[in-house]
């Protein structure tokens, strides 16, 4: 009996044994996890403190490299202005001495004009002096006849006295009457004597008359002088107003009208017989003067009969494209000019000929010779000015010509700019030869010097900060990055305001981020896109690029942060649904589970009818089933599938996941 009492008693130790050790190792274990919690707090706490230093380092990292690209940039750019300085001021001074050459050419015109001025000055101060010494002379002559006279007139009276003493003695001296015959006699003498000074007096008088009449003479041609002096002094004034005209003119480069006409005249002439000859062996050559008469004289009469001729040409060489278009040029500038109908006759001949085609023809015939109205006198047959009727004929070439007419467009461009080059419309000219040059191969270079060429002609264009986005973009697609970034700047800076800023800013952005691969910088341009214009529609797209640049440097947080802004501030940019998707991923990478349900199901709250609506709901359902354990959480997510999208391939996969949560 005990020895069965005690083998129940061992039995039962037996069995207690291993539950008191379970309890033991249970404890222990429970223990260690106690443990395993605490050092799991600590270390999140090591790391949140190390991700906070972290972030503060990467902040100042970012900033210094900030700083440093701010500072190469600005030397970038301080260079850039002086090379501009640098071409400006040897542009201005090959103009300058352009212009001193006239200046001198004028000035030795002027010399000269003023020595032959200076010679009928001193001529004339001569003749004055001559006049001087006559008039002096006679006042001598008239001097000594006045002498004479008084002495005549003293004689005279001495005589009556003698005569009256004679006269008193003579009856005293009747004795001595022979003697006094003698003195009598001598008397008589003296008396011829005197009447022959009176007759001198009497001649010197008249020739005093003569002097007096010679001297008015004289006066009156003096006068005479004096009005010819005042009317080449006019004349020289009119011409001295004339040369400066004229230097005016030669400053701007314009030749005379009268010059331009008398010369058009005779290169009409020219071209004209040279045409006559029907030379094929010339007519190469004879092309070549009639396009240049055309573009230098198609402001003057029968100018159109040139064009005429010169489209008879291209269709003797074969050349019947160009023929063409020049028809078509008569159509456009000499709407009623005597050619028009035979234009229009001949590319309907070239086209059922099939010389040309139907389209292109038809094409051609509807050109339009709408321009604007020009002042009195440059007016054509409908009152448009020439150049505003060439320069709309050569905007709808450009819409109508194919590859084979890129180089005839261009040279037709350049004759125009040859033409009107200081023109306010030659400013678009510019920018279709540009445009015309992109669509030729390989002149993406001398596009960019065109329109590099009207920002510097044109300064204050209202059209120029478009021009400055073309030239970057001509740079971009080159792939001279860094010039491009340069233009958009430059752009953006002299046009803060244009409708798009905006754009060149976020062009700058791709080219740092896309193909210059520098994040920083990229990051910088996006921001300032946002900063300068937040009501921009180019805003939200930088937001969301920015974003992707933070996504990519696995910096969650701040992409949760800016793609967070798209969705508040920009509900109905394109952009928002993307930026909620990318919220739920950023916060699943963090293993933020929950918050990346909420963004998940934002999605379908707020944009239902997205097409990646049920993918994501998928995705939830998922997390709340696998990560958040919380099956209710899921069916009721799949339920949205199968009851919304039951067409989508998804609703299949989420009704395999209903059932296996239902089981």
């Amino acid at each position: 009996m005990v020895t069965i009492r005690l083998l129940v008693l061992v039995m039962f130790l037996g069995m207690l044994m291993p539950l008191l050790a379970a309890a033991e190792e249970e404890k222990n274990i429970d223990e260690l996890q106690a443990e395993n919690n605490l050092l799991q707090i600590r270390i999140k706490n090591a790391s949140e403190r190390e991700n906070a230093l972290s972030k503060k380092y990467n902040d100042c990292v970012e900033e210094l490299n900030k700083n440093i690209e701010n500072v190469k940039q600005l030397t970038i750019t301080v260079a850039q202005k002086e090379d501009e300085k640098a071409k400006i001021q040897a542009d201005a001074k090959k103009e300058l001495d352009e212009i001193k050459k006239k200046l001198i050419s004028a000035e030795d015109e002027i010399l000269n004009m003023q020595a032959q001025l200076k010679e009928k000055m001193q001529a004339l101060k001569d003749k004055n002096a001559e006049l001087i010494t006559l008039k002096q002379g006679l006042d001598s002559e008239k001097e000594q006849s006045a002498a004479q006279q008084k002495n005549l007139q003293t004689q005279q009276a001495s005589l009556q006295k003698e005569l009256d003493e004679l006269k008193t003695t003579l009856k005293e001296k009747e004795e001595t009457m022979a003697g006094i015959s003698g003195q009598l006699t001598t008397a008589e003498k003296q008396i011829k004597e005197i009447s022959a000074a009176l007759e001198k007096y009497k001649a010197d008088e008249a020739q005093t008359a003569a002097l007096k009449e010679s001297l008015n003479k004289e006066k009156n041609a003096l006068e005479q002088s004096s009005l010819e002096i005042a009317r080449k002094k006019e004349e020289t004034s009119a011409l001295n107003n004339q040369l400066t005209e004229k230097l005016n003119q030669l400053k701007q480069g314009i030749v005379p009208e009268e010059i331009k006409r008398e010369h058009g005249q005779k290169q009409l002439d020219y071209v004209k017989k040279l045409n006559s000859m029907k030379l094929k062996e010339t007519n190469a050559y004879t092309i070549i003067e009639l396009e240049r008469y055309a573009a230098n004289y198609i402001g003057l009469e029968k100018s159109d009969e040139i064009q005429y001729i010169l489209a008879q040409l291209y269709e003797d060489e074969r050349r019947y494209d160009e023929a063409a278009v020049i028809y078509a040029k008569l159509i456009g500038i000499w709407p009623d000019g005597t050619f028009v109908s035979k234009a229009k006759g001949k590319i309907r001949d070239m086209e059922k000929a099939k010389k040309i085609g139907k389209e292109f023809s038809q094409r051609l015939l509807s050109i339009s010779c709408e321009g604007e109205k020009g002042e009195k006198g440059e007016k054509g047959e409908k009152g448009e000015k020439k150049e505003e009727r060439w320069l709309n004929y050569l905007k709808q070439l450009f819409a109508i010509v194919d590859t084979s007419l890129y180089p005839y467009l261009d040279h037709e461009l350049d004759e125009f700019l040859g033409c009107y080059s200081s023109s306010p419309i030659a400013f678009e000219a510019y920018q279709i030869k540009a445009q015309n040059l992109l669509r030729m191969k390989k002149q993406e270079y001398l596009a960019i010097a065109v329109y590099v060429k009207a920002i510097h002609l044109y300064p204050d264009n209202a059209q120029l900060a478009q021009v400055y986005f073309k030239i970057g973009k001509t740079f971009d697609l080159v792939k001279d990055y860094q010039n491009a970034v340069s233009f958009y700047q430059e752009g953006v800076s002299r046009f803060p305001n244009d409708k798009n800023a905006p754009v060149y800013l976020l062009e700058i952005a791709k080219i740092w981020a896309d193909k210059l691969k520098d994040d920083n910088k990229a990051i910088k341009s996006y921001e300032s896109v946002v900063a300068a214009y937040p009501k921009s529609e180019q805003t939200p797209i930088a937001l969301f690029e920015l974003g992707k640049i933070f996504e990519g440097l696995k910096r969650y947080e701040q992409v949760i942060e800016i793609y967070g802004r798209i969705v508040k501030e920009y509900p109905k940019s394109p952009m928002s649904p993307s930026a909620l998707i990318t919220i739920g991923n950023c916060y699943e990478l963090m293993s933020d589970y929950e918050q990346a349900v909420t963004s998940y199901q934002r999605l379908y709250q707020e944009y239902p009818k997205n097409s990646s609506v049920p993918e994501v709901l998928y995705r939830a359902g998922r997390l709340c089933e696998e990560n958040l354990n919380n099956a209710d959480k899921a069916i009721e997510i799949y339920q949205l599938i199968l009851k919304n999208f039951s067409d989508n391939p998804y609703a299949k996969k989420t009704d395999s996941r209903v059932k296996k949560l239902g089981k």
